[in-house]
């Protein structure tokens, strides 16, 4: 075979792959290395084209063909990374990419790949390094860019996820992408208005994207835009956002009157405990309503919700049912707006012998001191625990308030941090006689006060009715809002936010003055 037949042989194998026709790609390339064996650039698109298809050993014997000839090819070096990535060998990958790195000084490509590994694998602040030199080789390249954004994201740096950002969109100012990325930064930064508009681009473009559509309803909903929001907030259920059991030929209840309903939770404890409020106003639409719920909390709810029945276990009871819904599908069903929640506070109702007695264990000796429990972290499998926990040092800065005494409401993980409280600070732990939500629910009812991050005591509190303090982060979960100190769901809440992302400072700085200040009112009253 000729050279001439042999480069429009292979020009044929490269139109039949960008067309997707790998089987005549890889026929036309295995016809070239029939006649010509050593032919390298037959044997690379060979290869290219196998790891196309999935076929990973064969396309790694023909990379490492290539680089036995020509060491510093680096473009064999990058493919060799992927492969050695997609199965696994991250080491050898990152080796690889290193390699083509010093065989291609200028190539934006493995640095690419290497900084989207290293993100991959908490190496965030390697990976930005890299990812920059990217795309500043690659000045017209969208992926260095977006790639770069998350290593900033997950580095705490707002203002360069947003200036990478800002440069994809100048690239591309119409892809969907970029502008939905553009409303995730705004999201973080706290600017809900500026993520709605954001999304709202890039819903015009593509305006069935479920992601997009996801996290404007999120948006929305921190706004008290509610009823705008219910529909897409479905979309959590399909997206995994939210989970829920399945129950196949059941259908979908839609608010009408039924027989037999089934209600499931979904999430967390403190969802739970939020959106149980709403099954006394969804039982009145229908005959009967069961209640599926974690066990740790079916004793209280129970207890709390007369007229429905409530279970619990690991799987949804099996009926009959007339229709089921997950228990935060309730709002769009019944229509919650900021000014139409139904039912009151308190909602739940602790157990009065386990009250007693947790008053009679708490009763100080000084009877002008003021209990106060506190909650410094959430759950640690949750994403944003980080965000939304502040730790037990937080605390020191109420350290040497007079009259109040501290008890540790904290279970899991970081009741550890009781073993080296902040100096000055006198906490009593109560973790190892809460046994369940039953046990916490008295505790509450027996303090003065709760302070506690976002997390399922907050919400235990607020329905109980009990005065709470709930410390936000800078970005907290929609059902906070945006601003302000008041609650819709609760009204014996009082919120302190974070001014920026990340201090704590400034709002135990808030929360000690007014301690203060609560002390004296409640010493006088």
């Amino acid at each position: 075979m000729s050279g001439t037949r042999r480069a429009v042989m292979l020009e044929e194998a490269r139109a039949a792959r960008a067309r997707g026709d790998l089987d005549l790609a890889v026929r036309r390339c295995e016809a070239v290395l029939a006649e010509a064996p050593d032919d390298l650039e037959a044997v690379y698109l060979l290869g290219a084209i196998q790891a196309q298809r999935g076929a990973d050993e064969a396309a790694l014997r023909c990379f490492e063909r290539v680089l036995e000839r020509e060491p510093r090819r680096a473009e064999a070096w990058n493919a060799r990374g992927v492969l050695l990535e997609r199965r696994g060998g991250l080491a050898e990958a990152e080796r690889c990419y290193a390699r083509a790195m010093g065989c291609a000084p200028r190539a934006s490509t493995p640095r690419y790949n290497l900084g989207r590994m290293l993100l991959g694998q908490g190496r965030a602040a390697e990976a930005r390094a890299l990812l920059e030199e990217a795309a500043r080789l690659d000045p017209r390249g969208l992926p260095p860019l977006l790639m770069l954004a998350s290593a900033c994201h997950r580095l705490g740096d707002l203002e360069g996820m947003r200036a990478a950002l800002e440069r994809a969109h100048a690239l591309a100012p119409a892809d969907p992408t970029v502008l939905r990325r553009l409303g995730d930064c705004a999201r973080h930064r706290g600017e809900a208005e500026e993520a709605v508009r954001w999304y709202g681009q890039a819903l015009a473009v593509a305006p069935d994207d479920a992601v997009t559509r996801w996290n404007r309803a999120l948006m929305l909903l921190a706004l008290g835009r509610w009823r705008e929001a219910w529909p897409d907030y479905e979309l959590g259920l399909e997206l995994g956002e939210r989970r829920v059991a399945p129950l196949p030929g059941v259908p979908r209840w839609d608010g009408s009157p039924c027989g037999r309903l089934l209600v499931q939770w979904e999430q967390g404890f403190g969802d739970t405990i939020q959106f149980a409020r709403l099954l006394p106003e969804a039982r009145r639409r229908v005959a009967h309503l069961t209640f599926h719920c974690q066990p740790e909390l079916a004793a209280l709810l129970a207890r709390s919700l007369p007229g429905c029945t409530v279970v619990s276990g690991g799987t949804p009871p099996p009926g009959p049912w007339d229709a089921a819904i997950p228990l935060l599908s309730l709002p769009g069903v019944l229509g919650l707006a900021p000014d139409l929640i139904p039912g009151g506070v308190p909602y739940l109702r602790p157990d009065p012998e386990r009250v007693g007695s947790w008053r009679a264990r708490l009763a100080p000796h000084d009877r002008r001191a003021r209990d106060v429990g506190i909650v410094w972290s959430g759950n640690p499998a949750f994403r944003a625990n980080g965000d939304r926990s502040c730790g037990l040092a937080a605390f020191g800065a109420l350290a040497g308030v007079e009259g109040v005494r501290f008890h540790a409401l904290q279970k899991g993980p970081a009741e550890a941090e009781l073993a080296s409280p902040p100096p000055g600070l006198a906490v009593t732990p109560l973790g190892p006689s809460l046994r369940g939500f039953d046990d916490t629910a008295a505790a509450i009812c027996a303090l003065d006060l709760v302070i506690t991050v976002d997390t399922a005591v907050a919400h235990l509190a607020g329905a109980l009715g009990r005065p709470v303090w709930i410390l936000l982060c800078h970005t907290p979960d929609w059902r906070w809002g945006t601003a302000g100190e008041r609650s819709a769901w609760y009204p014996t809440a009082r919120l302190f936010r974070q001014p920026r992302r990340g201090d704590w400072a400034a709002v135990f700085r808030e929360v000690r003055a007014s301690l203060d200040g609560w002390r004296q009112e409640t010493e006088a009253a």
